[in-house]
This record gives C-alpha cells, structure tokens and sequence, in this order.
C-alpha cells in the first residue's frame, strides 16, 4: 500500500499524516473485496524498515495500530461488523509491548469470525521470516518432533512454519505508487502470483483501478 507520503506532500499537508488516508483506503478496500466475494487480503502495512524513519512517522504509525486499526476489531468496529478474521504476520517483537499487545488482542477478538480474513503484515521482512521458518524447521528435526523423508523437508511442513503458520498463496499482488518492486514482501508466497504495479497513490486507489486489476487476471486465468 504504498504512496501515503506522497499523497500528503501533494496534498499540503505533512508526510506522516499521509498514514491516516492509507488506513482509511484499506477498509474502502476491503468492502470493495466483500462485495467482490473475495475471500483474503494480505496487505503490507509496515515494514521493519519502516521502523527507521522519523520519530513522529514513528509514533503515527505506531498510534494507528494500537488505536484506529485495533479499533476496527472492536464490537461494532468494521472487523466486527464484517465477520472479518485479522492475522498478524510478522515479528512483534519490535513494536512497543503496548502497541504489540493491541495487535495480539485483535487477533483474539477476530478468530473466530469466517467471512473473510485478512493478514496484516506488521513488523515484516520476507527474507527474514524465510529464515526463521529455516531455523524452526530445523530445531524441529533435531528435536525428533518432524520427520524428514528421504532427507527432504516436504513443502506443507515448512509453510507451518511460515508467520501465522500458512502460506496465504495470494492469486493477485498489488503494488501502487508507480513503484515496480517488491521490497521483502511475500517471496516465498507469490511464487504463483499475477504481479500488478499501478500508478495509482495508494490513498488514491478507487474502484476502477481494483476492478481493472481483478478484470485483467480473470482474462488470463480463463
């Protein structure tokens, strides 16, 4: 979801408030996907790079998850409303312990609903959590607790170790912003993924542009 600096910038006002009309584009987004019927979005909401840039994009950022997003998950909150299941993929252990504890509470208020889910990725690096995935993996083989055959790991036993442990297998990945790139985001997951980069800022995203997208990977996998 990349573009909110920018689309503040253009729109006058200071780059980390650019991060508010992104959270608000998420949920337009996501009733867009209900009405579609699409069942999973995985959306790419900070990375730990992100965590380097200034102090006050910092701390705005870290003020919507703990607040606006978790607020979502709330009784009466979209999520609520929606039947909407949240995951958290990613390392919690950077964010602040009360910003992490937000996070851990949505998913406990969520998981139990089934319409839809969708995956927050938090705090996330895919070569790292590759990596991770590795070392439990391994640590799970020298403990005697997952057998290998033939010496081969099979493919199901290393997603579980995945963050949330699943691999989400997403069937279309979106980037905005005009940036051609994937910057550590799914690539393990996307291996089968109809890539689309769109010009579009993402608080600037609409309907159209999600349209063409789904219209133009259902003309390919007809």
């Amino acid at each position: 979801m990349d573009g909110n600096r920018r689309f503040a910038t253009k729109n006058k006002k200071e780059k980390h408030e650019g991060h508010s009309f992104g959270l608000a584009k998420l949920e337009q987004a996501m009733e867009w996907a209900l009405h579609l019927g699409i069942k999973e979005l995985t959306v790419f909401a900070l990375s730990t790079d992100n965590l380097k840039r200034s102090k006050v994009e910092v701390d705005t950022l870290m003020q919507l998850c703990k607040n606006a997003f978790a607020k979502m998950a709330d009784n009466g909150g979209f999520m609520a409303r929606n039947s909407i299941q949240v995951k958290i993929l990613g390392d919690l252990e950077f964010l602040p312990d009360d910003v992490a504890e937000a996070m851990r509470r949505t998913e406990e208020q969520t998981k139990n609903f089934d319409r839809a889910r969708l995956n927050v990725c938090l705090c996330y690096n895919s070569k790292y959590e590759i990596l991770e995935a590795i070392d439990r993996v391994s640590d799970l083989v020298a403990k005697g607790e997952l057998q290998m055959e033939n010496d081969k790991i099979n493919a199901e036993d290393f997603d579980k170790q995945l963050y949330g442990g699943f691999n989400c297998k997403p069937e279309i990945l979106i980037r905005t912003s005009n940036e051609i790139r994937l910057s550590n985001f799914l690539l393990y997951q996307s291996d089968g993924s109809q890539y689309q980069f769109i010009s579009s800022l993402w608080p600037d995203f609409s309907i159209w542009d999600f349209t063409r997208v789904i219209l133009d990977y259902q003309s390919v996998v007809q």
